[in-house]
């Protein structure tokens, strides 16, 4: 997973170098304007996606396990919580495990 990620950020920079390079020949007037938008714009679209991507991936890098851990050890101390509750404690963990409160 860590080799997708860097190859995303990899790809990345080679785009954001593009775009600065083709700045860099309309600034020299070696390219057109209207060939410069039309790069640039094709580049920031594959720069877009590549971006949604990486941001995608770093979403799926949460920490399963420790969410589950922390999950579980609630469940077990349910038991506790209602006990040591006040009344709108116990209301708020029974209404969690029926619908109809």
């Amino acid at each position: 997973m860590q080799d997708d990620r860097t190859k995303l950020l990899t790809q990345i920079k080679e785009l954001e170098g593009k775009i600065s390079y083709i700045r860099d020949l309309l600034s020299s007037r070696q390219i057109d304007p209207a060939d410069f938008r039309e790069m640039k714009s094709d580049y920031s679209n594959k720069l877009e996606r590549l971006e949604a991507k990486l941001s995608a991936f770093n979403h799926e890098q949460i920490d399963i396990k420790q969410l589950l851990d922390k999950g579980l050890d609630n469940l077990l101390k349910l038991d506790y919580a209602y006990e040591s509750g006040d009344i709108e404690k116990k209301r708020v963990i029974i209404s969690s495990m029926f619908p109809e409160k």
